[in-house]
């Protein structure tokens, strides 16, 4: 996974999906909130996002931009914080879980 330190308040992080694109998550260190920008595509992005976090004690909360996998598959390790996305992503996503 590659890290990119934008600001002292935001870091990138980035995982290669396949030859053509890249997976980008982001940590947004705030004054009195940290913030996860998707969770990734499973446990290992997720778990390198808290590690970066560290002991920090601000609340978490993870913002998902849209539905799709590469985004949202990490989102069962932040159970216990609250994950804001638009109504669609939710309905959207039960719709194809359904339909697979």
């Amino acid at each position: 996974m590659k890290i990119t330190k934008i600001t002292n308040h935001h870091t990138t992080f980035s995982t290669p999906e396949n030859e053509s694109y890249d997976v980008i998550m982001g940590v947004i260190k705030g004054k009195k909130h940290n913030f996860i920008i998707d969770t990734g595509m499973g446990s290992g992005s997720a778990h390198t996002m808290l590690e970066y976090i560290g002991d920090d004690s601000k609340p978490l909360i993870v913002i998902n931009t849209h539905h799709h996998t590469d985004h949202i598959m990490g989102n069962w390790v932040f159970e216990k914080h609250p994950i804001i996305a638009h109504a669609l992503c939710r309905e959207i996503k039960h719709k194809v879980n359904n339909e697979t």
